[in-house]
């Protein structure tokens, strides 16, 4: 599968209002520095709130530890804050959303967080 082509065609199904833009770029990096001190926070929070949740727990325990997936989730924000919203950023969302898939993540699931 071609992550790029897969990750143009559906940005291609959104109406070009509703698509990331520059100036959703540039409101990212304007708040930057506050968004990256949250970091932390959202970490903890997050997995507190999965560990709380029986539909949801079950998911760290069998795949990899709790310690894993908040590295992983620590690189998701520092990229998002970090680096450039191009090609390779939302090919890497792409693969992100196929993971949650395939690890058993439902749309309940992502809603709720």
């Amino acid at each position: 599968m071609d992550l790029f082509k897969l990750t143009d065609q559906i940005i291609a199904t959104l109406p070009e209002n509703q698509r990331f833009s520059e100036k959703d770029s540039a409101l990212l990096l304007r708040f930057k520095d506050q968004l990256l001190s949250l970091e932390d926070d959202v970490v903890t929070g997050f997995y507190d709130a999965i560990e709380e949740n029986p539909h949801m727990s079950s998911l760290i325990n069998t795949n990899g530890s709790r310690t894993d997936r908040e590295k992983t989730l620590r690189r998701f924000w520092q990229r998002t804050f970090n680096g450039h919203h191009d090609a390779a950023f939302w090919a890497w969302q792409s693969l992100v959303g196929i993971v949650h898939i395939k690890v058993g993540v439902k749309n309940p699931m992502m809603m709720g967080m």
